[in-house]
């Protein structure tokens, strides 16, 4: 068991980029301004001919062109020391998420190689979807695809050598485009470069993890980097999620019918899917002694984390709410059940998850003291989804969310959550311990004389892995501000 098993894990550096915003001030700024980032996919990202067709149900197509992007930028070599050839060999996605950790790094006021900290891991919620592994893939096994044109009878009654210029003629056709494998330069485009990558950068000697859990990944995460420095393994991480969104996502969704033609729309009876969208975030952990030990920024406190499944249930799309308010449960392991000002909602903008949502919620308040008698109705838990403004940025979704609340507790206000105009009517508002943020509000005060101000971030992964995260201000106020510049 580490010293430090005691000491609350706190976070000392933060960075993103999400589509609409560039930086986590320009985050905070889209978000206080009530904008929405995503918007129609590029054609480089959604090939409407190849791939669209308004009725759903359609094999191979998209009924929707929506979708949020982060543009690509030239790498700032300042932050990553990578030469132009070794640039070549890594994929945009890791590149990017390479420099929004040590972009977070530098946030926390640490350099490359820190001296002052023994060992730091490096955890991502990372399914592996990058920009050019497929086509990697594609090209490097196209001969073996091209075998089934043997099997067309027509190919067969073609003479030999028109048949070997045409195999020919399609392998070259399919390589100009696509990266390939050589001897002296192999590219690196495996999921596990989103971690190892920004570790080399910045000289880390702890371990480095990619974690897959669907859109709970950045949230399990942070979970398995607070595991490691509790037992002692390290003393510090950077945890982060990393998203790229292209057309396979869409045609997935989709085929499920989970995705919308027209908005995202968390808790409103509108609501008819998410929109997928890719996001890149990293968030620097230590101890509170560490952290102060070494006169560390500090901008919010990690109070609990649960994780739970769900088990079978009726479907892969089919949230069950038991799984999720054992997740609750597990975060507020030595607190009071929902003892928080505010909750960043899963809100997937689907009618079943976010109506299973809600009643999680209201089944959790029975049982909760925080919500006695006396809690009246303008008393409410307060509730959004950052989901209304960017879409669901899937991995990196949960850390997303945890940007956005240690932004509102810095700025002592909460950002609107768009778009919710008729409530779900699944749903029985009337008497819900809950009420949907619709403008700018001021940070609730009524609990500031018991406790520092407090908030949760839940992320559910499809089939069924929850997590839920508590995380408050430090010593009564955060002690660190958002710098000017960058995207510290």
């Amino acid at each position: 068991m580490s010293a430090d098993a005691n000491s609350p894990i706190v976070i000392i550096g933060m960075a993103c980029r999400v589509p609409g915003a560039d930086s986590v001030e320009a985050f905070a700024d889209l978000l206080f301004n009530a904008r929405t980032g995503y918007g129609e996919l590029p054609p480089d990202r959604c090939d409407r001919s190849l791939y669209f067709d308004p009725q759903k149900g359609r094999t191979g197509t998209s009924y929707t062109t929506l979708g949020g992007v982060v543009p690509e930028r030239p790498l700032d070599r300042n932050l990553c020391p990578l030469s132009g050839e070794s640039e070549q060999l890594f994929d945009a996605v890791h590149l990017q998420f390479a420099e929004v950790a040590a972009t977070a790094w530098q946030n926390a006021e640490l350099v490359p190689k820190e001296q002052r900290l023994k060992s730091t891991g490096l955890y991502v919620g990372h399914s592996g979807g990058t920009k050019y592994e497929g086509g990697l893939s594609l090209g490097t096994q196209i001969e073996e695809a091209l075998s089934f044109i043997d099997d067309l009878e027509a190919f067969r009654k073609l003479p030999v050598e028109v048949q070997k210029e045409i195999l020919t003629d399609v392998t070259q056709a399919i390589r100009e485009k696509r990266p390939v494998r050589r001897v002296d330069a192999i590219p690196r485009f495996h999921a596990y470069q989103a971690a190892a990558l920004a570790a080399k950068m910045l000289g880390l000697t702890g371990p480095r993890s990619v974690i897959d859990a669907a859109c709970a990944s950045s949230l399990v995460a942070l979970s398995q980097a607070m595991m490691a420095i509790r037992t002692g393994r390290i003393d510090s991480a950077i945890v982060g999620g990393a998203t790229y969104n292209n057309i396979d996502n869409l045609i997935l969704f989709s085929h499920s019918q989970a995705c919308t033609a027209i908005d995202s729309r968390p808790f409103d009876d509108g609501a008819s899917g998410l929109v997928s969208s890719e996001g890149y975030v990293a968030l620097v952990i230590t101890t509170q002694r560490i952290a102060r030990q070494h006169d560390l920024p500090i901008l919010g406190v990690i109070r609990g984390v649960g994780t739970a499944s769900d088990g079978k249930g009726r479907s892969l799309w089919a949230p069950r709410m038991e799984g999720q308010m054992l997740a609750l449960q597990r975060a507020y392991s030595n607190a009071t059940l929902l003892d928080i000002d505010y909750l960043e909602a899963h809100a997937t903008s689907t009618q079943l998850g976010d109506a299973t949502e809600l009643e999680t919620l209201r089944n959790l308040a029975i049982s909760s003291p925080a919500f006695s008698k006396d809690r009246v109705s303008a008393d409410r838990l307060l509730l959004g989804s950052v989901k209304s403004n960017i879409g669901h940025t899937l991995e990196a979704a949960g850390l997303i969310s945890l940007v956005k609340v240690l932004i509102a507790m810095q700025r002592r206000q909460i950002p609107p959550s768009l778009r919710f105009e008729q409530p779900n009517h699944n749903y029985d508002w009337t008497t819900a311990p809950v009420r949907v943020v619709t403008r700018t509000e001021p940070w609730p005060e009524q609990s500031l004389h018991l406790r520092p101000r407090r908030a949760a971030v839940s992320a559910f992964g499809i089939g069924g892995l929850n997590t839920h995260v508590v995380v408050e201000e430090a010593c009564g106020g955060v002690v660190a501000h958002l710098k000017a510049g960058g995207n510290s």
